[in-house]
């Protein structure tokens, strides 16, 4: 609200006044003046002397009713809190002290070493609140009109609810330590029995007795569960060591197919079954994104059995290495089922930002790719095949861009169509390739010239509606405020 008040609100206003005084040029309301006795003297003075009393009158309303909203909200949540000092019951359960509709504040009661207090001091509550009082207060301290006195009493009034309202939760604290006590000496009573009773039960019986022809053995119950799960923790890790023995030697397989499943892309040369070996190659990038998380967890659990990390540097290396086969086909299919939506599908259907970011990381990914592959001659072939294709078609870039400005309006087209002796019109059937078969592609020149120019109205029009928007908000603001 503070930079509302300080930058959009008082901007807003004199952008607005000064609109709609500069076409009146010199007199009484004349912006240029600069002679302060002659504006002291006008209308102008006046009417901004207005503004600045409803300016003023508006925010002294905003500032109280805010206070008045902050204040009701407090008081409202110590609503039945009673003034006078009191002894929490025995019941630590349920509490008569509830508010109007919902508590404000969540804090803990914390029992631990130090006795029983709670997680946030309780003095903090009433100093954070009356600091948001007192920052509301100063964002509008330059107000004269505001009613300091009342503000000031809605303060303490909400500064005492708050301290009235921190007494039973003292109460609540004391008889909930009192009764803490009391359990721990309880339990502190019993656990001392307990280990008396176990003492005396030791004392009493043998390690081992020999009975006729039998030594008896006598364990505490303790000792032998803790000996067995000893025991168990043992038989477990070795269990896991084996499972995990067996886990990466199946797992030093699946690399080496892996390992074969890379190089035998090297074989793919058809750009007829491109769409096959991108869904091939899709398959195989999953499955190396899941080996390299295996090859983690191995790792992990190979930390914790203390045992030396195995080095998994060589699926890395693979990855790495599959890389340019995947940037090859995923590209190769991705422009193929592009360029055949670009030719054949309507043309309001295209979209020539996308359809421009499209052509260039297509292009650059080839270009890359051919480099890459210049070790393996059949696969280079491809990437100089697609390489081509792209650079052919990104001629056709400005072209499509020109079509389909979005400012191209019937008049511009029929300008174009008289321009070029040919019926050019946005109809829902017309495709990029019937643009082609009317040999749109030789007069780039003059389609670009006609776009350029509808983009130029478009983008004023789009400005004068912004303007329009501006005025009609400001209108409202003004009307609110008087």
């Amino acid at each position: 609200v503070s930079l509302f008040l300080r930058d959009t609100w008082v901007s807003s206003l004199c952008d607005s006044i000064s609109r709609r005084l500069r076409p009146m040029g010199r007199g009484w309301y004349d912006l240029s003046e600069s002679c302060w006795d002659v504006y002291r003297m006008s209308k102008m003075c006046q009417l901004l002397a207005q503004v600045r009393y409803r300016l003023q009158d508006a925010l002294r309303s905003l500032v109280q009713g805010s206070l008045r909203g902050l204040a009701r909200l407090v008081l409202d949540a110590c609503h039945g809190v009673p003034a006078r000092d009191l002894v929490w019951g025995s019941d630590l359960i349920t509490s008569p002290y509830g508010p109007k509709k919902n508590p404000l504040f969540l804090v803990d009661l914390v029992l631990d070493h130090t006795g029983v207090h709670y997680s946030t001091p309780l003095e903090k509550f009433e100093s954070s609140v009356v600091t948001v009082f007192d920052q509301v207060i100063l964002a509008t301290h330059n107000v004269p009109q505001l009613d300091k006195p009342a503000v000031c009493e809605l303060r303490e009034e909400v500064g005492g609810a708050l301290r009235r309202a921190c007494g039973p939760l003292r109460a609540y604290a004391a008889q909930a330590h009192k009764q803490a006590e009391q359990t721990a000496q309880e339990v502190k009573k019993e656990v001392l029995e307990l280990l008396r009773e176990k003492e005396r039960l030791e004392s009493s019986l043998p390690s081992l007795i020999v009975i006729g022809p039998f030594a008896v053995g006598v364990e505490t119950k303790i000792l032998s569960q803790v000996e067995a799960t000893v025991a168990q923790h043992v038989e477990d890790e070795q269990s896991f060591h084996k499972v995990q023995l067996a886990d990466q030697n199946n797992f030093q397989e699946r690399l080496e197919s892996l390992q074969m499943a890379v190089a035998g892309f090297s074989a793919h040369t058809d750009v007829g079954r491109a769409h096959e070996t991108a869904n091939e190659v899709k398959r195989l990038a999953k499955q190396l994104k899941e080996a390299q998380a295996a090859a983690q967890t191995y790792n992990g659990r190979e930390r914790l059995f203390g045992k030396p990390v195995t080095n998994y540097d060589s699926l890395q290396k693979l990855v790495k290495a599959f890389q340019p086969f995947r940037d090859l086909w995923t590209t190769t299919s991705d422009w193929l089922r592009w360029h055949h939506g670009w030719m054949n599908d309507p043309m309001s259907a295209i979209d020539p930002e996308q359809l421009e970011r499209s052509v260039d990381d297509a292009y650059k990914t080839m270009s890359k790719c051919v480099k890459q592959f210049k070790d393996i001659p059949d696969c280079q072939a491809v990437a100089e095949e697609m390489c081509g294709k792209v650079d052919a078609f990104r001629p056709y870039v400005p072209l499509i861009q020109g079509l389909r400005n979005p400012g191209m309006r019937m008049r511009h087209w029929q300008l174009l169509s008289d321009g070029l002796g040919m019926n050019v019109k946005p109809k829902a059937a017309l495709t990029f390739s019937r643009c082609l078969e009317m040999g749109l592609q030789d007069h780039g020149q003059q389609i670009a010239d006609v776009a350029n120019a509808a983009g130029k109205e478009h983008a004023i029009e789009q400005e004068e509606e912004e303007e329009e928007e501006e005025e009609e908000e400001e209108g409202l603001l003004l009307n609110l405020i008087s």
